[in-house]
Formats: structure tokens, C-alpha cells, sequence
């Protein structure tokens, strides 16, 4: 028996280039951070004037709202509250100057309903006079909104299990935007040839399409309600969702809970519109206000619907249940219950997929996965082997492995805890865990990696190459869209280093339908020195890319197709395209097929590259 051999790496060498790196990747986090920053400073500036608002003090929230004004001209959230307690008292001229400068905020379009309103009372409405008022501070006819009040959040769920291989069962969760350090980016531009991105969409947690309400609970029927039961806000808000229009529903439904309690019914449209647009954390604390209302269970199947969504189906059943307690007819609940506990069952899978490149190298890679939970469905266990096969002209490197992986799902930080054992003529032991951190599940990873594999060339795998890691997810909320980003860190065994990332914004703009995405990103590689085993650019490599995401579902199929172009931002980056497709069918409630195709065509090392790949799966649940 061959001796097991560890090599484990204990030194840390940060690249010379770590520094020239870092000015690309961060702009976009800055920016980030400083909405995220200017959206609490506004908030808080509007307390004490919301505070006197919500008790009915509308004379004391308006003069203290005028005054913050003149300090925080840019807080729109704290203008619409001065000109809702303005209209209140009676000051309906200063109410629309107020209402007025709202254009073009996230708040214009309440704000022009509101100003339609106080327009047409006042034709309507004889001359009267009032009781004569202190004058108010002037304010400018226009603000300019420099900065919105950031009320919606995306979360993006990040399933990073099947670290490494060919569309794991774990890896059916792992929405299209995620890139992982050894997984090609799908701008092409930066892909490795050993893996494309597979994905395998049909573990989506957020719907692609508008999931239908419960018969005779359909919250836009709340917008058949008589004007006159609502404020003008709103009655937007349910003209909006009643229209489809669920971004713009979410958002502005959102900022109208900020200072009003409206009706259960409209209440529900807006927890459905924020979950059906996937701000799921939003979404949860909307439905809790209807938990013990006339609307309880339709809440509790919203709320189910997000935790299945977010992959926490354990958490998703028990609230199905208490639904189908009371009204065992629910199909909403039925229907979400079969989904769920279908997620929750053992499961086995298998894999085969390859991929080639122009530069001759190919591989052929086998995947037999197996994955349960504990008897209360919190944690999981994954035991998983694979095969890998390359070539490169005369030189041929084989590779079996033996990995298992544990998500501690009932711990704080949910922590995923990684061990492999891989053979090619040695062995050699590998492990990393990983955790996640705050509200949006953002990730950090560290962990000893197996190179050899990542690397997709024969020579690296047949030398057992092998790597420090560590790596950082993120994401964050911005007004125009949801952005996310990944660094990845590798202190390589032949004394290389690699730090790779990517930024990605996509937009919350659907001008082709709600199932289309635009997104838009940038990426580097940077190489401590050129290695001919794997692709490591010590020029660096940066490259700015745009294209589209199309997802379609249904309780039992998914389908994606994407495409994109890319330019270069420095280093050996030229011009670049990328296109995928891939879906999954379940044939039964037992047994699942999917596939996964993808391209790319790009520059390395100052030529031209290209790289192409499938991969087919079928899986069985026990």
C-alpha cells in the first residue's frame, strides 16, 4: 500500500501584485458600503420626525422635519414624510413643493400619485380659509437626488458544496452568478478549461416567474378596494402590484411600512412582491405583521415559499404543516410541502461530463454522489467519489477521489466542513471549511486545496499539486441592481500564487420580461510567475464583460441560457464571448435528470482560446 503523504503549507506569500490588483475590485464594493452607509445616516435622520409621525403629531413632525431638511437635503425618505404631515395639517402648497422635489427619487412615483391628488381636491374643493400658520423654512422647487433611501435588499443564496466537480447534487443550488475560484467565469474571457460554470438551476431559491396566491386571497385584491379606504400612497402601491409591477410594488410598498400600517390585504402584496423578487429577508419580516391576522396562513405559506427558496427547506415544512393543519386543502401548502420534503430526502447521483481546448488538452470526469440530512433535516452529509481523466499530447494523468463534506446548518455561522482524499500513484489529504457571515450569507473559506485538480492540465494533476486558500464572498443591495463579488487567494505548492476575482452587478431593469436579466462585471488573474501547468498570467489579466441571464421553472423543470461579451481592462485580456444552457427535469418524484452546455472564446497569453464543455446528470431519491 502506497504510505499516505500529507503536505500540509504553513507559509503565506502575498504577491508583489496583490497591491496593483486590489484598485480594480474594490470600486464597486466602496460604492457598496457608502450607499449602505448614507442609507442608515438617512434613516436616522428621519426618526425623530417619523417618531412624531406615527403618533399622530403631525404639526411637530412636519417643523421638525423641515428643520432636518436644511441639514439632510438628500433624504428623500424624510421629505416624504414632512410633505405626508404638511398635507395632513392642511398646508396642502407647501406639501406639494415638498412632493415636487421628490422627482426623480425612489419615491417619485408616490410622490406624483399623491401630487395628482392634492391637484384635483383642489379644483374640486370651494375656497376656504384656514387658520393662518408660522411660515415654513423655503425649500428649493428641485433637490437633486444625490444618493436614494437603499429600503430593498437581493438576497443571493450561495450553495458552495461539490467544491470542484462536475455538477454535484450540491451544487443544484448554486444560482448562476456565482463564481467559484476554480470554476471558469462565465465572461470566458477568465475560464480555466477543467470546468465551465456548470449550474443546475432547479435548486433556484428565488422564482423566476410570480408564484400564483391562494384562490380568494389575492392581495392585489386589494387594489379593488375603494380609493377612499386608503392613503394615495397607498393605493399605489396596490395599483403597482396589481399592474405586475412587483419590483416597483416591493419598493415602494417597503417605504410606505416605514410610516403607515395599511391594510392586511395590501400588507400581503407587498411581502409577496418583495419574496417574489427575491428580497427574501424583507419579505419574512412583512409576512411575521400578519402571522396572527385573518391572513395567517397565506403568510405562513409566503414565509414557507422563502425559506425554501433560500434552501433552508428543513425550516420551510413546519410552517407548511401548521398551514395544512387548519386547511388541508391548501394547494399552495400541498404543493410547497411535496416540493420541500422533496429537497429533504437522501439522494444519489451521477455525472459524466468533459470538456476540451484549443491547446489540447482534454478531460473526462466521472461523479458518484450521495447526500442525506439528520433526523431533524438541519445538517447534511455528503459522501462523494470522482474520477478525472486528462491528456495533453503524449502525457496522460489519472486521478480518483474520495471527499466528505458536513453543512452544520443548526451552528450560527452554518459552516461547511470539507475532507478529500485524492490518489494518482500517492495520496494526499486536502480539507477546508467554510462559514458564512451576516444577514446575506456573505462567505469566507480557508483551507488546503487540491491544485492539481483545479488546474485542468495533465502535468499539475500527475504532480499533485496543491494549494493554500483563501476566499471571500460577498453581496450587497444597491438601488440599481444586486451585486456580488468573489477574491480568491493561492499559495501554490511550487511556490506560485494566484489571486483572482470578480465583481458582478445584475440590474434590477428587466426591459425583456421578468425571466431576462442584464448583467454587467469585471474580473482579474493575477500570477506571482508564469507557469506552463496551469493558467497563471504574471502580465496580470482584467476584463470588464456585459450579456444576459434567462431563467425559466416550474415545480418539476428548469431551464437557463446566457450569453456575454467582454473587453479587455489590462494585462494579456482581448476581446471575449461566452454562451450556456442548461436545465434540469424531474421524470417522476423520484428520479431527475439535467445537462449543462457551454463555450467561450477569449485570449490567453496574447493568442487566441477556446474552450467547450458538457455534462449530463441523472439523480435517484431514496
Amino acid at each position: 500500500m502506497t504510505p499516505l503523504i500529507l503536505r500540509p503549507r504553513t507559509r503565506l506569500v502575498v504577491s508583489a501584485r496583490l497591491a496593483h490588483v486590489l484598485r480594480f475590485l474594490p470600486v464597486a464594493m466602496a460604492v457598496s458600503a457608502a450607499m449602505t452607509s448614507t442609507a442608515r445616516a438617512q434613516s436616522g435622520a428621519a426618526s425623530p420626525a417619523l417618531e412624531l409621525h406615527t403618533r399622530g403629531q403631525y404639526e411637530s413632525a412636519a417643523q421638525r422635519g423641515m428643520s432636518d431638511l436644511l441639514a439632510q437635503p438628500w433624504n428623500h425618505q424624510l421629505r416624504f414624510i414632512v410633505a405626508d404631515s404638511l398635507q395632513r395639517i392642511g398646508k396642502r402648497e407647501e406639501a406639494i413643493a415638498q412632493l415636487e422635489a421628490l422627482e426623480g427619487t425612489t419615491f417619485a412615483e408616490t410622490a406624483r400619485v399623491q401630487l395628482q391628488a392634492l391637484r384635483t381636491a383642489a379644483i374640486a374643493a370651494p375656497a376656504s380659509p384656514r387658520p393662518v400658520a408660522p411660515p415654513a423654512p423655503s425649500m428649493p422647487a428641485a433637490l437633486p437626488a444625490v444618493v436614494p433611501v437603499v429600503l430593498r435588499s437581493t438576497y443571493q443564496p450561495i450553495d458552495d458544496a461539490g467544491r470542484g466537480q462536475l455538477a454535484s447534487p450540491a451544487a443544484a443550488a448554486r444560482p448562476a452568478w456565482i463564481q467559484s475560484q476554480y470554476l471558469p467565469s462565465s465572461t470566458g474571457a477568465g475560464s480555466t478549461t477543467a470546468q465551465p460554470q456548470y449550474i443546475a438551476p432547479s435548486g433556484q431559491p428565488v422564482p423566476v416567474e410570480p408564484r400564483p396566491v391562494p384562490p380568494g386571497t389575492l392581495p392585489a385584491g386589494a387594489a379593488s378596494q375603494p380609493a377612499t379606504t386608503r392613503s394615495a400612497a397607498a393605493q399605489n402601491v396596490a395599483d403597482l402590484y396589481a399592474a405586475e409591477k412587483y419590483q416597483d410594488a416591493g419598493t415602494s410598498g417597503y417605504a410606505l411600512l416605514q410610516w403607515e400600517k395599511p391594510d392586511d390585504d395590501l400588507t400581503l402584496a407587498i411581502a409577496n412582491a418583495l419574496a417574489w423578487t427575491g428580497r427574501l429577508s424583507e419579505a419574512i419580516t412583512v409576512y411575521q405583521r400578519l402571522a396572527q391576522g385573518r391572513l395567517a396562513n397565506e403568510a405562513r405559506v409566503g414565509m414557507a415559499n422563502v425559506q425554501r427558496w433560500r434552501g433552508r427547506d428543513e425550516l420551510a415544512v413546519p410552517l407548511y404543516r401548521e398551514v395544512l393543519a387548519t386547511d388541508p386543502m391548501n394547494a399552495s401548502a400541498k404543493e410547497g410541502m411535496r416540493l420541500a420534503q422533496r429537497e429533504l430526502r437522501p439522494r444519489t447521483s451521477v455525472t459524466v461530463g468533459g470538456s476540451e481546448d484549443s491547446s489540447d488538452v482534454r478531460r473526462d470526469i466521472v461523479t458518484l454522489n450521495h447526500r442525506f440530512r439528520d433526523q431533524g433535516g438541519m445538517n447534511m452529509v455528503e459522501v462523494e467519489m470522482s474520477r478525472v481523466a486528462e491528456t495533453l499530447g503524449t502525457v496522460n494523468a489519472r486521478q480518483k477521489d474520495l471527499t466528505l463534506r458536513y453543512h452544520a446548518n443548526s451552528l450560527p455561522a452554518k459552516p461547511r466542513f470539507e475532507v478529500s482524499l485524492a490518489s494518482n500513484g500517492e495520496q494526499n489529504l486536502y480539507g477546508s471549511v467554510q462559514w458564512k457571515v451576516g444577514d446575506r450569507d456573505d462567505l469566507l473559506e480557508v483551507g488546503r486545496v487540491n491544485w492539481g485538480k483545479y488546474a485542468n492540465n495533465p502535468n499539475a494533476l500527475q504532480s499533485s499539486l496543491s494549494a493554500l486558500h483563501l476566499g471571500a464572498q460577498m453581496s450587497a443591495a444597491l438601488e440599481a441592481g444586486a451585486l456580488t463579488g468573489r477574491v480568491d487567494y493561492y499559495d501554490i505548492s511550487d511556490d506560485n500564487t494566484i489571486f483572482t476575482g470578480n465583481v458582478r452587478l445584475v440590474s434590477h431593469w428587466r426591459p425583456l420580461g421578468s425571466s431576462v436579466k442584464p448583467f454587467v462585471g469585471a474580473e482579474f488573474r493575477d500570477a506571482k510567475f508564469n507557469s506552463p501547468n496551469y493558467w497563471s498570467p504574471d502580465g496580470g489579466f482584467g476584463s470588464l464583460y456585459g450579456g444576459l441571464l434567462a431563467e425559466w421553472s416550474g415545480p418539476d423543470w428548469s431551464f437557463y441560457t446566457s450569453g456575454q461579451v467582454g473587453a479587455r481592462l489590462y494585462g494579456d485580456a482581448g476581446t471575449s464571448w461566452s454562451a450556456a444552457a442548461g436545465g434540469k427535469r424531474w421524470l417522476s418524484n423520484d428520479v431527475g435528470v439535467g445537462f449543462n452546455l457551454w463555450s467561450m472564446a477569449s485570449q490567453r497569453n496574447n493568442a487566441d482560446y477556446r474552450a467547450s464543455s458538457v455534462n449530463v446528470s441523472v439523480e435517484k431519491l431514496w
